[in-house]
């Protein structure tokens, strides 16, 4: 009898734990996560180039000028702070394998811009 109370105990508290999930993941938010991560993108891409070119070297080109690094590489720290902010602000999305953009094309998109 014990056992029993203890598994609908469990069973009540795993209902109310998972039902505000159904909630919160009743809308395909895909749209404005898929602009968020784009925008990282685009930093990524900008910003990674820059710090790969030989003109971030000293005049000697044989030391690395510390100031134009340091501009690339907080462009990048905004950019993933500025990211960070907007996911936690955007509900959970129910997500989709059809419509646009799909969940593959934004984990290819996060990808392609982490890598």
């Amino acid at each position: 009898m014990l056992a029993l109370r203890a598994f609908f105990a469990l069973a009540a508290a795993a209902v109310a734990v998972a039902n505000p999930l159904n909630t919160r993941q009743s809308t395909n938010t895909n749209a404005a996560i898929n602009e968020i991560v784009s925008g990282l993108d685009e930093t990524m891409h900008v910003v990674m180039p820059n710090l790969r070119k030989s003109d971030l070297l000293g005049p000697a080109n044989e030391t690395i000028d510390n100031a134009n690094v340091a501009v690339q590489v907080n462009t990048l720290i905004t950019a993933f702070n500025n990211v960070t902010s907007a996911l936690a602000a955007t509900p959970v999305s129910s997500g989709s394998t059809t419509v646009l953009p799909t969940n593959d094309d934004i984990s290819i998109l996060f990808a392609d811009c982490t890598s």
